[in-house]
């Protein structure tokens, strides 16, 4: 799959046994069936962090429908992941995962710090999370409570270039920004919204 999705969005890596008909030969095949994945991770770079991953992906034209998935990050903690993925002749597509960690703490972002990272820091986080995107836009909403373990780092001081922090607004406190700021086209199609307690 990893060859169809967007690019850096997500790679997905392993094996799998596979039970599926293909119609339409002549043009963009039409594909169902399912597919049952062994030794499978999945790498979601934005966060740095890589999963195994368990489950079953029913296959219907134009969609990939994965339910109630067991994901296990690199310290062994569970969570359940769900996920439809869209398409048009597997062309435009379409992500929605969701993933359920609320009865372990599990490793969310694993990124070393670099002279250009605009964050960085492990997170050790129970909670719900969901990640979605259509074409080059990716969005990452999560409602997460922090574990020991947990360091993020926002340095905002790493750059020269005023236009550096213009993606970052404060909610919250006596200074909170009133405007939400136009990122700039340079950076990204990453939207990412954390609430973390």
């Amino acid at each position: 799959l990893t060859p169809w999705l967007p690019a850096e969005s997500i790679a997905v890596m392993g094996d799998a046994a596979a039970l599926v008909w293909i119609e339409d030969f002549r043009g963009v095949p039409k594909i169902r069936g399912n597919l049952t994945t062994y030794g499978t991770q999945l790498a979601v770079p934005y966060l740095g962090t890589i999963y195994d991953v368990e489950g079953r992906v029913d296959i219907e034209p134009g969609a990939f429908y994965m339910d109630q998935w067991r994901i296990r990050d690199d310290l062994g903690s569970e969570a359940l992941f769900n996920g439809t993925v869209l398409h048009d002749e597997f062309q435009q597509w379409d992500l929605d995962f969701g993933v359920d960690a609320t009865k372990q703490k599990l490793r969310l972002m694993d990124i070393p710090p670099t002279e250009d990272a605009y964050f960085f820091g492990e997170a050790m986080c129970t909670g719900d999370i969901n990640i979605s995107g259509y074409g080059r836009k990716l969005s990452i909403d999560a409602s997460l409570n922090a574990s020991d373990g947990t360091q993020f780092s926002l340095p905002l001081d790493g750059t020269s270039d005023v236009s550096y922090a213009d993606f970052v607004r404060f909610t919250g406190g006596a200074e909170a920004s009133e405007t939400r700021p136009k990122p700039a086209s340079t950076f990204s199609d990453i939207s990412l919204n954390l609430g973390i307690d």
